[in-house]
């Protein structure tokens, strides 16, 4: 691709409306995801990723190891330091999948937002393999280093009955389908995640507490993510002004209950 033509791209991509170059991006993003990739292409470019500073024991990190055989047509070292075997998906997603193939067309339906039983049917897999699928995909999905939320940045927090399903030994007596809180108002039974996206829909959503979040516990979350010179929009929880204060960012408190129509700066 030319830079004239690039540039004639970027002018008309600049005249579309907001709703117009997302139809774009989502059409775009559907390509991507039907598009077939070699699976080997795929695999070497995530060890590329993985080993690109030297390949490492996976276990304790240590880059002192030898052959040790193959384990299911791959290649096994055992490192001299933990003295434990491993292969170069060891530690991954698609450590003990037998069929990468369709684990790879079920990362595509989960972005398509496919539901389990759908998964299932097109893969021709069980719906708890689909469901252990997709909780590997989701647990390797924490390690990606996300963009900084930068602009306008809006964050709030939600609650959620926390849930002690499966522990005999819970302190208090079962609740029934959910039921609710005998506490009043938000309390240590209730468990606070905190949401925040800028325009760019960059979205970081994480458990932070149980109860209401102090200053400290917002930092953790939100802390490493904020661009420095980002505009905070949040309710007038002393804790997130605190937050913001300590991070020397532009923070604009709103109250939920009033929206500017005409203005661009809102709590959604």
């Amino acid at each position: 691709m030319t830079e004239d033509l690039k540039h004639y791209l970027y002018v008309l991509f600049s005249k579309l409306s907001f709703g117009e170059r997302r139809e774009i991006m989502a059409y775009f993003k559907d390509m991507s995801l039907n598009s077939d990739i070699n699976l080997q292409d795929t695999i070497d470019e995530i060890m590329e990723k993985r080993y690109n500073s030297g390949f490492f024991c996976p276990h304790c990190s240590s880059k002192k190891m030898v052959r040790f055989g193959c384990y299911r047509e791959r290649q096994r070292y055992l490192c001299k330091s933990c003295k434990r075997t491993f292969t170069d998906l060891s530690k991954t997603a698609l450590h003990y999948i037998h069929n990468k193939e369709n684990f790879f067309y079920a990362i595509k339906l989960m972005l398509k937002g496919c539901s389990l039983t759908e998964t299932a049917e097109i893969v021709k897999v069980s719906i708890p393999t689909a469901f252990n699928w997709r909780h590997k995909i989701l647990d390797s999905l924490r390690y990606l280093e996300d963009d900084l939320l930068s602009g306008m940045v809006e964050a709030d927090d939600t609650f959620f009955l926390y849930s002690q399903k499966g522990n005999r030994n819970i302190g208090r007596h079962p609740r029934k389908r959910g039921g609710k809180s005998k506490k009043q108002g938000i309390s240590d039974d209730q468990v606070c995640v905190l949401v925040a996206r800028d325009r760019n829909d960059n979205t970081i959503s994480e458990i932070a507490t149980l109860g209401r979040p102090s200053a400290d516990e917002i930092d953790k979350v939100l802390g490493d993510n904020l661009a420095p010179d980002c505009i905070f929009l949040t309710d007038k929880h002393p804790s997130f002004r605190l937050f913001a204060m300590q991070k020397e960012t532009c923070c604009l408190g709103l109250v939920q209950s009033r929206r500017c129509k005409k203005s661009t700066i809102f709590l959604k």
